[in-house]
């Protein structure tokens, strides 16, 4: 049986190294992070990325070009990451605070967090005030008719 200090630490460790893989994904010279690259379905359910980049678009006499492809962003003296670390951190943040999407995207760290979370019964109190609450609801509604 892990102490709950080992399980925080674990989870500690879990979240730095889930951090920092998002960043590299979310702040690398990549066709889905530039601001200027937007998908678009291509016959059927295929998506390609075209540059929509004005400045590109007038220097290349082109009204469309294709950045696609990894090397084509690394190239690209236009490349503006539309992604920062702060907008990197506030996502990583609220996907951990969703449930769902916790336990989608990263299983483990939502299973650690579950393991810490201390549960704790309702009191008697708010039991009986949460019962009248809902008997005096069903009572009005049966007065007002809105039972179905």
């Amino acid at each position: 049986m892990r102490t709950e200090d080992e399980v925080l630490e674990r989870l500690a460790a879990l979240h730095a190294k889930r951090l920092k893989e998002r960043k590299e994904k979310f702040l690398c010279r990549c066709p889905r992070n530039c601001s200027f690259n937007r998908l678009l379905r291509v016959k059927g359910t295929g998506r390609v990325g075209f540059c929509h980049n004005p400045v590109l678009i007038n220097k290349l006499k082109k009204p469309l070009f294709v950045c696609n492809e990894q090397e084509t962003s690394e190239k690209c003296p236009f490349f503006d990451c539309k992604n920062t670390e702060e907008s990197v951190e506030a996502d990583f943040r609220k996907v951990i605070k969703s449930p769902s999407r916790c336990g989608d995207e990263y299983p483990k760290m939502a299973m650690l967090i579950w393991v810490i979370q201390k549960y704790e019964p309702p009191k008697r109190c708010s039991r009986f005030k949460r019962s009248v609450r809902n008997g005096w609801r069903a009572v009005w509604h049966f007065l007002l008719l809105r039972w179905w």
